[in-house]
């Protein structure tokens, strides 16, 4: 790609007092620095490489940040040139306008009014970031054209132009791509930028030059630039950071360790896993520690450990490291000694498209882990298509589980997504394995594996047969996706159906759990216990019988020898809505237990026997509060959902043309509101009761018609002009004369 020419913008950069070399650091606004040295004056540049990596940060280093700050402690000017630009150009607008000789110009009044311009996702994939350089209040947005799948976002709200580095996820290369603004404003410049960053400057005196960073956006701003001179060596970064000095592969129990670097005051150093809560660490010879428990308080697979230090000042600063645990594995033994514990299996939680886990799911996650069981067990279709983000959206959810987590692969990790496999193995590590814990052996199978769709490689097969007949344990549990012993639909080979069931019988195995089938079923084949629970948030399916169909959720306690089965069914209240909606008659959806009562405002709405209902409601223009009620075995579940409605203002004329200065009255009503503007030409006009008058100007105009609540209108004013003068010239003429004669004949 050509490089950039200078941007010709003018900025306003605040002062900065001379520094001396005892305080050029330590300023608590600047959390981050690099140095280059410089022999003798002249223009030069640098590469900034991994700031990210080598710093261990969450965030990403933010341009519009950059200060350089030269050796005698003065402030120097910078630009930027990144390895892969372009600047976005295309824009299309709705009740909008833009302007094309490189500035983007837009006024909106709707919340639903944007300017926009569509990247394909092949294109997207090569830029890290978007620049965007205005003024005004508004919010840019990147989102997939079609899902709610949202790439970045930030906001600008200044009077001055302002710059905004807005980092973005990766993007899908077969998806497309909206960059788009809400609110008003203008906006300068859009550009997207990706590749290893140039900084250039000129060096007037010899010395050590610090530039200095962060990851919160600032009101500086670099131009891009061809950056031209010497290129320079960048020291390691310096600053108010967390290294993390720890290993990154651990089986039993994990060590965290971490320094602090940079701080002004004491510290405080926390440190989560993923999502959870946050947990202090203790000091220890110049170090932060604490140690995780991987077999009793973490699942098997990929983790992100969070670090975060907190001056007593008030500044923080963070830190990341990926991590794997995998302290289950064929022959691993917990706890031998024990006799008692609880476990709870559920199975089929996945959305029904797209990366958002259900609200049902992670009502009844959180019900289920208000048993307290040692360990949590899923029979399977965790995500819809296995992509990347789905994975993420699920770790978000199941990070409050903080035990022992295992999944028995469904069809949905595997066989739908083209990278479903791949990304299975990467956040949770195993396909079929076992292992004892406390007095019993459980066994996690795998009936999806690639090029093995609802059935088995017979290495498995000869795998589980081998491990099931040295099992020494008082209990034995088995999970699997599809099932063994079916209602309906299972595994598609009968005879590797009949040789499981032969080998779970002649094991004596306590109980099969499995999932597939959104239902809930149980029985006893042969001394052999099963479940099929399909009911963790998955749409419930409508082709079995009644009983059969509940959201749900088994708890299993062992004691000593004996075994109980409870089949809990928690009361859950999901309601699908919009932000925004540009119709009147809103159709409010959702789902509970089948078996609930539902209001929507206060009246009753029939549930389907699936659990699903939908209600339709007026809106009134503005933000309506639409509050849903569902009643289920004593408990009443509530939520209230926010919707928006955005109809067009009404607005109307009282004629169809005007001469010059005649008066003319605008009609406007948004609802029940008269509450408006009229703006005519350079003249707006306000009103509280639905009328306005004005003069009609000399010629035809339109006029924009806006309220607060409604969508702007458009209207023509229509401006009629008189006859010619020579004609009203002549008129005047011959009516003196018929009056002169006039005047003749009656003397």
């Amino acid at each position: 790609m050509r490089p950039l020419v200078l941007i010709l913008v003018a900025l306003i950069l605040t002062p900065i007092p001379h520094l001396s070399a005892a305080n050029d650091w330590w300023n608590p606004s600047w959390r981050f620095r690099v140095s280059v040295t410089v022999d003798s004056p002249g223009n030069y540049w640098f590469y900034l490489k991994d700031l990210e990596k080598r710093l261990y940060l969450n965030d990403t280093v933010d341009p519009t940040t950059f200060r350089m700050i030269s050796p005698s402690g003065r402030q120097v000017d910078i630009g930027l040139e990144y390895a892969r630009e372009m600047k976005l150009r295309g824009w299309e607008g709705n009740e909008a306008v833009y302007e094309a000789k490189g500035e983007l110009t837009f006024m909106t009044f709707g919340p639903d009014s944007w300017v926009g311009t569509t990247v394909r996702g092949s294109d997207l994939i090569n830029f890290r970031g978007l620049i965007v350089r205005g003024s005004g209040s508004f919010t840019v947005e990147v989102k997939d054209v079609v899902f709610p799948n949202y790439l970045g976002s930030s906001t600008i709200n200044s009077s001055k132009v302002k710059a905004i580095y807005i980092p973005l996820k990766a993007a899908d290369e077969v998806r497309s791509y909206r960059i788009q603004f809400r609110g008003r404003g203008r906006v300068r410049d859009v550009w997207l930028v990706g590749g290893p960053l140039k900084v250039g400057f000129r060096a007037g005196e010899a010395g050590i030059y610090r530039l200095y960073f962060d990851t919160a956006g600032e009101d500086l701003f670099w131009p891009l630039i061809k950056v031209k001179g010497t290129e320079l060596k960048v020291s390691e970064p310096e600053g108010f950071h967390i290294i993390p000095e720890m290993g990154r592969h651990f089986e039993d129990e994990a060590e965290l360790k971490v320094k602090v670097l940079g701080n002004l005051t004491p510290v405080k150093v926390f440190y989560r896993i993923d999502y959870g809560e946050e947990k202090l660490m203790s000091p220890l010879e110049g170090y932060w520690v604490a140690r995780i428990d991987v077999k009793r308080e973490a699942w098997d697979g990929r983790h992100i450990i969070r670090f975060r230090a907190v001056e007593e000042g008030g500044r923080d600063v963070s830190a990341s490291l990926v991590v794997r645990f995998m302290a289950y594995v064929n022959g691993t033994s917990v706890d031998p000694e024990r006799d008692s514990f609880r476990f709870v299996v559920f199975g089929d939680n996945r959305p029904s498209g797209g990366v958002e886990q259900p609200d049902i799911f992670k009502q009844l996650l959180e019900h289920a882990l208000s048993q307290n069981p040692d360990m949590v067990f899923d029979t399977g279709d965790v995500v819809y298509s296995g992509e990347w983000e789905e994975y993420q959206e699920l770790v978000k959810v199941i990070s409050k589980v903080e035990r022992p987590f295992f999944i028995a692969k469904g069809n949905h990790e595997v066989h739908i997504g083209k990278e479903g496999y791949g990304n299975f193995r990467e956040f949770f590590g195993k396909d079929y394995y076992s292992f004892n814990f406390g007095n019993s052996h459980f066994i996690i199978l795998d009936a999806n594996q690639l090029g093995y769709k609802y059935r088995m490689p017979p290495e498995e097969v000869e795998w589980l047969e081998k491990d099931l007949g040295e099992v020494n344990a008082e209990h034995i549990f088995v999970f699997i996706h599809q099932p063994i012993y079916k209602y309906a639909h299972g595994l598609e080979d009968p005879e590797l159906e009949k040789r499981l069931k032969s080998l779970m019988e002649r094991a004596n195995v306590d109980c099969v759990f499995q999932g597939h089938e959104h239902m809930l079923y149980s029985g006893e084949e042969n001394g052999v216990r099963f479940f099929i629970t399909g009911g963790a948030g998955a749409e419930l399916d409508g082709q079995y019988p009644n009983e059969t169909l509940a959201f749900h959720y088994v708890v299993v306690d062992v004691k000593g020898e004996k075994v109980s089965y409870r089949v809990v069914r928690p009361p859950v209240l999901e309601v699908f809505s919009d932000e925004y909606s540009d119709r009147e008659l809103y159709e409010v959806m959702g789902r509970t237990q089948p078996y609930a009562k539902v209001r929507v405002n206060g009246h009753e709405v029939q549930v389907t026997r699936t659990g699903t209902f939908t209600d339709t409601v007026r809106l009134s223009p503005g933000t309506n509060e639409i509050a849903v009620e569902a009643r289920m075995n004593g408990t009443v579940l509530k939520k209230v959902v926010k919707v928006r409605y955005t109809p067009r203002v009404k607005a109307s004329l009282d004629k169809g043309s005007y001469s010059p200065g005649e008066p003319v009255t605008v009609k406007l009503s948004c609802g029940n509101s008269g509450r408006g503007v009229v703006r005519v030409g350079n003249l707006t006009l306000a009103t509280d009761n639905g009328t306005v008058v004005f003069r009609a100007p000399d010629k035809g105009v339109p006029i924009m018609v806006a309220s607060e609540n409604c969508k702007p209108v458009y209207l023509e004013l229509k401006i009629s002009q008189g006859p010619p003068v020579y004609l009203i010239a002549v008129s005047a003429i011959a009516l003196a004369l018929a009056l002169i004669a006039i005047r003749k004949k009656g003397k």
